[in-house]
């Protein structure tokens, strides 16, 4: 076990030195847990490029060849019957040292080849022990081959570096029964290894007593180290690095257990007398030397097996079969003992037994354990890696994009479908930054929502985003975000990306339609005043820099009346082209609906500047346009207002409505500016309307009457019709003029149950004085006037209530005279001129109330029924200043004798009017001259007379 003295050599009866104990002696053993190669886990560092092996490392691969072909002969010559053992045994002698040397030099070799690798510094250690093994066996030769000397100090620190050397190998972690489990492993071995030593060696050595002190010491010393060189064994094998370094530790384990033979064999050698040079323990140690060797060799040739995979989790390595060889080992001594005597020899081997077998039972509940334990890992293992791949199946085939950010935004993963979805592969993506993926104006809002993921736990979104493909598009993307930041599986944000496009432009369309005007394009009713309110309340208090221009199209029912409501339509996107073409960029045009447009007027800095913009839009509406193949001029009230600073969005516009609502009624085709008072109107008009839908409510309808007017023939005087006028005393305001409530009822529709009532009540009259009239020669019959609407004349039910009020009353159809004003009959003509035929065939006859004040023409009077033809006020007036005004009163005189039509002139005041009217060949008139609009009973009295009354 060490160079112990003088022992007698059996072969020559001398006693001789023991030189084998200082040479080929304990060569450093590895403890592989590092390797150059790649390891499996997060942690493996990057593998080196493989190269090729080196000349240098070829030479030593040819070399340690070389050397196992001779160690293999020698083992032959040794155990193959029928040759020469002595020769063998001589050679092994003479080659020991020499062959033990170029085995060393390898050993040092692989040191230098582990440089710049985990590996160094044990190899360095196993080097520096292998150069203490061999100087101890120079120095022992060199100082006589004494019993104890100073080559047994120096070959005692060769253990020390062998564990060193050992140790300073990275460790790889072990799971809790993996390490039980080495540890009784090495038990178990170190024990038997223990048991045989105590049996060959130590035992033979205490029992002789012949040796010093010294000598005992050092001979003990030896044994402890080959035990340590068991354990070593048990540490290399029990490694799963890289496959290279793998096979090297199993030749350094197979070299450390081929030493511990060696040692063991001399020591039973020399306590039985029969140790020879180049015997048994020789050979051992001369294979130990050739196992390391080929160990350091293995470390210089890695690149040959790095493509070898790491064993899996739970993989005993080589180290399964050496506890039951040991324990086989074991009971082969107790059987060759059986037959020696009971004693401390064959106890000491017993009680050895006994502690392993219950080590090897211990171990086998501990493997039985770590197998359940491996086994329930790998069924959780596989139930993972199912879900891992199905999870991968649905994320590479998923439609939605998904993608793991880091902290900065950086893209460390990315799915499949980016391909599909925006055509990018996905291998150029990883390591860019999503901003550079992002629309420009959606940057800012990325990286904002980034931030805003980082600092949360939970998933944040959605948030919308346009990403670019490859054929320059951008698409409408909808992305969550969740912080996994935390999540080792992940660490990072992981972002669903989903294609919104369409939905995205289909819900722009929605938000168009929902504030647009489907026909023009035009902001609507609800954007418009949106609009206001952003506007005022970005002027703050200046708001009277805000104005809004209402416009009302002129006569455009009579457009779509005559041309249909397709070129209605087409004029309406007239309009609006003309409107936006007027108008300044900032401004805000909008149709309300209907005919009526709205435009808002920004950062005007007084009322002019609102004005101008008005006229540009004016003179712009007023341009001819060619509409279904006639030129029409369109003519706009515009009504203006300007902000004050109590104005909220709903008073500005209705400022600017009542504006529109002044210039319409003022006469059409102007500008009419807000002031406060026109509010007071409308509210006064309003009011009015509430009180006359009141009265109409009544049944007895006691605020209303009938007046009548007196219609004269000039010759003579004499009565020959009356005009029902209606006169309405308000119970608070008195009587009011029909020029002050007969447009409220016109414009709000009550003009149909007012003209419908006063037809009966008149009827009735009329119908009395027809009775009451004497009939004779020289007494014209009487004729009943009563004005019709144009709100009536489009009434459904006007014809049935004019036959009810006939029918009723019992007058003659022939005496009732229905007045039409010419600007009415002309709206709508064709369902006038079958309304007024139908009227007509009643029997009634009808009349046009001022004549001339219209566009009537020569075709319209001919397809027209008819009867009468009252001249105008303002012609008449003109009758005393001759010119144009006479002309033409003097013209429809004549065209209703041309037309045979009966003509009656209105609001004769004077004589020379009266004087005129009769030069020019009229013969019926009515005015103040005559008689005011009389009550019943005044009339009464002037039919008794048979002449009116000249005032």
């Amino acid at each position: 076990m060490k160079a112990r003295g003088r022992a007698a050599d059996t072969s020559g009866g001398r006693e001789r030195p023991l030189p084998s104990r200082s040479r080929l002696r304990r060569l450093p053993s590895l403890f592989p847990m590092s390797s150059s190669s790649p390891t499996r886990g997060p942690s493996a560092p990057p593998a080196p490029p493989a190269t090729p092996a080196a000349p240098s490392g070829v030479w030593d691969a040819r070399v340690t060849n070389g050397a196992g072909l001779l160690l293999a002969a020698l083992w032959l010559s040794r155990l193959a019957p029928g040759l020469d053992h002595a020769a063998g045994a001589r050679v092994v002698g003479v080659a020991l040292l020499p062959l033990g040397l170029v085995l060393g030099v390898l050993i040092v070799r692989a040191a230098r080849g582990a440089a710049g690798t985990p590996l160094q510094r044990g190899w360095r250690w196993i080097a520096a022990a292998t150069a203490i093994w061999w100087a101890a066996g120079i120095v022992w030769e060199i100082l006589g081959r004494p019993a104890v000397s100073a080559a047994d100090a120096v070959q005692l620190m060769f253990f020390p570096c062998i564990l060193a050397g050992v140790l300073a190998f990275p460790a790889a972690s072990k799971a809790r029964d993996a390490r039980v489990r080495f540890w009784l492993d090495t038990g178990i071995v170190v024990l038997s290894g223990a048991a045989a030593v105590w049996y060959f060696v130590l035992w033979p050595t205490l029992a002789a007593g012949r040796s010093a002190p010294l000598e005992v010491l050092v001979n003990a010393a030896y044994p402890v180290g080959d035990l340590a060189l068991l354990f070593a064994a048990c540490v290399a094998l029990m490694q799963r690095p890289d496959a290279s370094t793998r096979r090297s530790l199993r030749w350094v384990a197979a070299g450390l257990v081929a030493r511990f033979g060696g040692d063991l064999a001399f020591g039973w050698e020399m306590t039985t007398g029969g140790y020879a040079a180049g015997g048994l323990s020789d050979l051992l140690w001369l294979t130990a030397g050739f196992g390391l060797a080929a160990g350091g060799v293995r470390v210089r040739d890695r690149a040959t097996d790095e493509a070898r995979p790491a064993p899996a989790a739970g993989d005993e390595g080589s180290l399964g079969l050496l506890p039951y060889a040991s324990v086989a080992t074991l009971y082969a001594c107790l059987l060759a003992s059986a037959g020696s005597a009971w004693g401390t020899r064959v106890g000491g081997v017993l009680v050895a037994a006994v502690t392993v077998t219950a080590l090897v039972l211990v171990r086998q509940w501990v493997a039985t354990r770590e197998l359940v334990r491996l086994q329930r890992e790998r069924g959780a293992r596989e139930a993972v890696l199912a879900t891992e791949a199905r999870f991968r199946s649905l994320v590479q085939h998923s439609s939605d994009i998904i993608a793991v950010l880091d902290g900065t935004g950086t893209i460390r993963y990315i799915s499949p479908s980016m391909e599909r979805t925006l055509g990018h592969p996905t291998e150029p993506l990883l390591g860019t930054s999503m901003s550079e993926h992002v629309h420009p104006d959606d940057v800012e809002a990325t990286e904002r929502a980034l931030a805003m993921a980082l600092q949360s736990r939970g998933t944040f979104g959605p948030i919308v985003a346009r990403l670019s493909t490859t054929a320059g598009e951008w698409r409408t993307m909808e992305c969550l975000a969740t912080n996994l930041l935390d999540d080792p599986a992940v660490g990072g944000i992981v972002v669903n990306v989903r294609d919104v496009t369409e939905r995205a432009a289909l819900q722009a369309q929605l938000a168009h339609q929902a504030f647009h005007d489907p026909l023009t394009g035009l902001a609507n009713r609800a954007l418009f005043r949106d609009r206001v309110g952003h506007a005022l309340a970005r002027q703050g208090r200046r708001r009277d820099h805000v104005a809004v221009l209402f416009l009302d199209l002129d006569d455009f029912k009579t457009v779509n009346d005559s041309l249909g409501h397709a070129a209605g339509d087409q004029l309406l996107r007239v309009v609006a082209d003309r409107l936006l073409n007027a108008t300044r960029g900032c401004d805000t045009v909008a149709r309300l609906g209907g005919d009526e447009f709205a435009v808002l007027l920004e950062n005007t800095r007084d009322e002019d500047d609102a004005i101008t913009v008005a006229e540009r839009v004016m003179q712009a509406l007023g341009a001819p346009l060619a509409l279904e193949g006639s030129e029409l001029q369109v003519g706009a009230s515009i009504g203006l207002a300007r902000a004050r600073p109590e104005d909220g969005p709903e008073e500005l516009l209705r400022n600017a409505d009542v504006a529109m609502y002044r210039a319409k009624h003022g006469g059409k085709g102007r500008t009419e500016v807000f002031a406060p008072e026109m509010h007071a109107a409308i509210v006064d008009r309003l009011a009015l309307e509430a009180d006359l839908r009141r009265a109409l409510a009544e049944p007895s309808r006691d605020q209303f009457a009938v007046r009548f007017q007196p219609i004269v023939r000039l010759t003579d005087g004499a009565v020959v019709g009356v005009e029902a006028l209606v006169r309405w005393t308000h119970p608070v305001r008195g009587a009011l003029s029909p020029a002050t409530f007969i447009p409220i009822a016109e414009t709000s529709g009550l003009i149909v149950p007012l003209g419908a009532w006063v037809l009966r009540e008149a009827c009735r009259e009329g119908a009395r004085w027809a009775r009451s009239r004497p009939r004779g020669r020289g007494v014209p019959p009487l004729t009943l006037t009563v004005n019709l609407s144009g709100r009536q004349l489009q009434a459904p039910g006007l014809v049935e209530d004019v036959a009810a009020a006939l029918a009723e009353s019992g007058l003659d159809p022939a005496s009732l005279v229905l007045e039409i004003t010419e600007t009415v009959i002309m709206q709508q003509t064709e369902a006038n001129l079958v309304t007024l035929h139908a009227l007509k065939a009643l029997g009634i006859r009808l009349a046009i109330d001022d004549f001339g004040t219209g566009y009537s023409s020569l075709s319209y009077l001919q397809r027209f029924p008819i009867d009468i033809l009252k001249i105008d006020k303002s012609f008449v007036d003109g009758l005393s200043r001759g010119g144009s005004d006479a002309a033409l009163a003097r013209t429809i005189i004549a065209l209703g004798d041309t037309l045979a039509l009966r003509c009656i002139a209105e609001g004769v005041e004077d004589d020379a009017q009266r004087t005129h009217l009769q030069a020019l060949g009229c013969d019926y008139a009515q005015g103040f001259l005559f008689a005011r609009p009389l009550p019943v009973a005044e009339i009464d009295a002037l039919l008794v007379n048979g002449t009116a009354l000249e005032r």
